[in-house]
């Protein structure tokens, strides 16, 4: 399971929140990224060998004000928001 906190708040930069869990339910990876598409690109490249983003994983997704963007940036990623 992969949850996303999308951030839209100017603090330095506009960045979203990730966790990840195996099936175990074990925390296999964390971090930040931006809250835009290139930062949503990079973020399915580099975390698919620790975080198994494979094309139809689902992301649980935070609402507000980004959350429609960013659901249509990871469901042309080939992902599940």
């Amino acid at each position: 399971m992969i949850g996303l906190d999308v951030h839209s708040r100017e603090v330095h930069s506009c960045e979203s929140v990730f966790v990840a869990e195996n099936d175990e339910g074990a925390l296999s990876a964390g971090g930040s990224t931006p809250t835009t598409a290139g930062g949503l690109m990079h973020l399915r490249a580099t975390c698919s060998a620790s975080c198994a983003l494979p094309a139809g994983k689902k992301i649980a997704l935070e609402t507000g004000t980004s959350a429609f963007l960013v659901a249509r940036e990871l469901a042309g990623l080939n992902l599940k928001p």
